[in-house]
């Protein structure tokens, strides 16, 4: 059996220990100040307050989608056939205005994608969203030809066809509905894709850097 004896603090030793306590709102958190304070709000205001709160936000967001409706249709006729289908029912104004709404600094780097494609090759454009700092090219051109001719061989020795003829020819079907609609190119031969490869990384066509001299911005 063990048995402890204490004595009691006294007052101004009690009072001096709790000054040196620290509130946990004083506290480095391992969450945002965005959730500190979201947390904060929703146990101080309380559900109904919480429920307001958001119904307004959904009300403020509708509007905005609805007004902005007009100037979403012009964007999505005036984009590159290639992206205009993937695009169909995104709203990216509105998504622009809740990023920004958000704290996203730079959110027209996340639309851009969104309506004009992600570019395969080049230079990324510059961002607040990253650091900048440059990366040397680490194969030249010949070696990017080369590595992509290993690579299609080790690809093809992959596929297999399907133990149901159904899959193969679902697959297929689908493959081609893909470039009717615009979503796919296809089908190629092997000439084909070497010479669109060289189209895209030849340094001497105007305006299409090449793996010998880009430097990547972020």
């Amino acid at each position: 059996m063990l048995a402890q004896v204490a004595t009691p603090w006294e007052p101004e030793e009690f009072l001096e220990q709790s000054l040196r306590l620290q509130h946990p709102f004083d506290e480095q958190a391992a969450i945002r100040d965005r959730s500190r304070i979201a947390v904060f709000k929703l146990l101080t205001e309380g559900p109904s307050a919480t429920k307001q709160r958001r119904a307004s936000q959904f009300k403020h967001w509708q509007q905005r989608a609805k007004a902005l409706d007009a100037a979403e249709v012009a964007l999505k006729q005036a984009a590159p056939e290639s992206v205009r289908d993937c695009w169909a029912g995104k709203r990216t104004l509105l998504f622009e205005e809740m990023m920004l709404a958000a704290g996203i600094s730079d959110p027209g780097l996340v639309t851009s994608y969104l309506r004009n494609g992600a570019p395969v090759t080049g230079e990324v454009p510059a961002s607040s969203l990253f650091e900048k700092r440059e990366v040397e090219p680490t194969k030249t051109l010949a070696e990017v030809l080369q590595a992509g001719a290993w690579a299609k061989q080790a690809l093809k020795a992959t596929i297999r066809k399907h133990s149901d003829p159904a899959v193969d020819r679902e697959v297929f079907d689908r493959s081609l509905e893909e470039v009717a609609e615009g979503k796919a190119d296809g089908a190629t031969d092997g000439a084909r894709s070497r010479r669109h490869l060289r189209e895209i990384l030849d340094p001497s066509a105007p305006g299409r850097p090449s793996p010998t001299s880009r430097r990547q911005a972020n």
